[in-house]
């Protein structure tokens, strides 16, 4: 985990910041979900974002990530060994 030195917040909890911005964030996809979920799944929507909003929904959502997990692995959508 690291921490900005600008915010003095960790990363893993920026989410956690209450402002404007994350509302907007949240609303933004809070709508793509309520979309997908309009359309029974059917739907696929990908984003290219940064955002890691810590709502169920949300990570529920997740099917890669670029951020590794706990163990240090990543589940990105491109196998990292085709970038090598």
């Amino acid at each position: 985990m690291t921490t900005d030195p600008h915010r003095n917040v960790s990363e893993a909890h920026a989410s956690t910041i209450q402002d404007a911005d994350w509302a907007t964030v949240t609303a933004y996809f809070q709508l793509l979900n309520d979309v997908v979920q309009l359309n029974e799944g059917a739907f696929q929507i990908i984003v290219c974002d940064h955002a890691n909003l810590p709502e169920g929904w949300f990570q529920d959502a997740v099917i890669g990530n670029w951020r590794p997990d706990a163990d240090g692995r990543r589940t990105a959508l491109i196998p990292l060994d085709w970038l090598g």
